[in-house]
């Protein structure tokens, strides 16, 4: 699949940095940008894989000022949490 060939030239990139002694590498590996560039930020290991199919689950996880949306759009930011809270109590 695409997202193994994704995991593991992550995976050589992260063994390439830390044998160069590279401080703090992080990668992360999603279907999506966000959910990898969430991964790669937020995840345990050097390495974390999104499994495929669950990128909505796992960016849901976060705030989202774990975004660190463009400055510009940081004054939306409290609707939208309002708006995601109100659609929230209607699905449940």
């Amino acid at each position: 699949s695409s997202l193994h060939g994704k995991a593991e030239l992550a995976g050589e990139l992260v063994a390439i940095l830390e044998r160069r002694v590279v401080a703090s590498v992080r990668a992360g590996v999603a279907d999506t940008p966000v959910a990898a560039e969430l991964a790669a930020m937020f995840g345990t290991k050097p390495l974390t894989i999104v499994p495929p199919g669950a990128d909505r689950a796992y960016v849901a996880l976060f705030p989202l000022e774990a975004l660190e949306p463009e400055p510009r759009l940081r004054p939306l930011l409290p609707r939208a949490k309002a708006r995601s809270r109100e659609a929230t109590r209607t699905i449940t």
